[in-house]
């Protein structure tokens, strides 16, 4: 089995990059009350500019109670999203956050930094990858676990869509 690098995420991505909440009618239907229009709240979240989560609530109060309770933490498992959407995601486009593009460059991380004491340590028992667009393989130099000086270009191709472009 092929040795499958681990692509890391940068320390400001928060997993979710868009959150649209709107209000949208619907007719209750009832033999008993009667049929009236009201009106419900759905919440739609966001990632790569594809929709990967999406709940429907009674108001807009409790729609936005929803959205600050996972405010702290949307990351795939606290929503509930697994599976291939989320390997798809991470590995086929642009590791920026609130990019879209696919990706063109990637990277193996030579050492990771921490940024409460400043240092560096060389990584360890696995290879972790970046992958970025041509607008986002410029990374900098002052973020110390994300600058050119962490990482060397790795030989690899996007994988062929359905029509077998890249």
């Amino acid at each position: 089995m092929a040795n499958h690098p681990w692509f890391r995420q940068l320390n400001d991505d928060e997993w979710i990059e868009e959150i649209h909440l709107r209000t949208v009618p619907r007719l209750k239907e009832s033999e008993l009350s009667g049929d009236e229009w009201r009106t419900s709240a759905v919440v739609e979240f966001s990632r790569k500019g594809r929709v990967v989560k999406t709940e429907s609530y009674h108001d807009l109060r409790t729609a936005l109670a929803y959205i600050a309770k996972y405010a702290g933490g949307m990351y795939p498992g606290s929503l509930g999203i697994i599976g291939p959407v989320t390997t798809e995601l991470v590995e086929n486009y642009c590791m920026q956050p609130g990019c879209s593009e696919p990706w063109t460059t990637e990277y193996l991380m030579s050492a990771e930094g921490c940024s409460h004491c400043g240092n560096r340590r060389e990584i360890k028992f696995t290879e972790h990858h970046r992958r970025f667009c041509d607008a986002h393989k410029y990374r900098g130099n002052s973020d110390l676990d994300d600058m050119d000086d962490l990482y060397s270009p790795v030989e690899a191709e996007p994988a062929a869509d359905d029509d077998g472009q890249q």
